[in-house]
């Protein structure tokens, strides 16, 4: 082999692993963005459960703090599932049992409900970033 040929092998590597990194990069930010989102939604989500039970505005102030953190975990997991799925469709690259995402309207649908988990989950971590600064 010789020298020209070594170095468009090692271009031709090279070219593919930068190649494989750009493809990689917006699932690994979409991944932290998801992971930062569910941290501050779910402490926020068990904030507001533990302070309205606090103040007799519910029932969660006679639930063990177990539970109120279950609950808080599986609607915050919920709700992220949602914003990923959704926003997949949006695009166009989700995979649906109704084909919803295939004419205008589905891509209505999976906007408005979006952002509907969107703006829950951002109230959410509002509530948690509130909780942070306030002290």
């Amino acid at each position: 082999m010789n020298f020209e040929q070594q170095l468009r092998r090692t271009l031709l590597v090279t070219s593919h692993i930068r190649n494989s990194f750009v493809v990689i990069i917006p699932y690994l930010a979409v991944l932290m963005l998801t992971v930062i989102s569910f941290i501050s939604t779910y402490s926020g989500m068990q904030s507001l459960m533990t302070n309205l039970g606090d103040k007799g505005l519910g029932i969660f102030g006679f639930m063990p703090s177990v539970i109120v953190g279950f609950i808080s975990f599986l609607f915050t997991l919920t709700v992220q599932i949602m914003i990923i799925y959704h926003a997949t469709h949006i695009k166009g690259a989700g995979w649906s049992i109704l084909r919803l995402h295939q004419n205008l309207g589905g891509k209505v649908w999976h906007i408005f409900v979006y952002l509907m988990f969107l703006f829950l989950s951002v109230g959410f971590g509002y509530a948690f970033w509130f909780e942070r600064n306030r002290n």
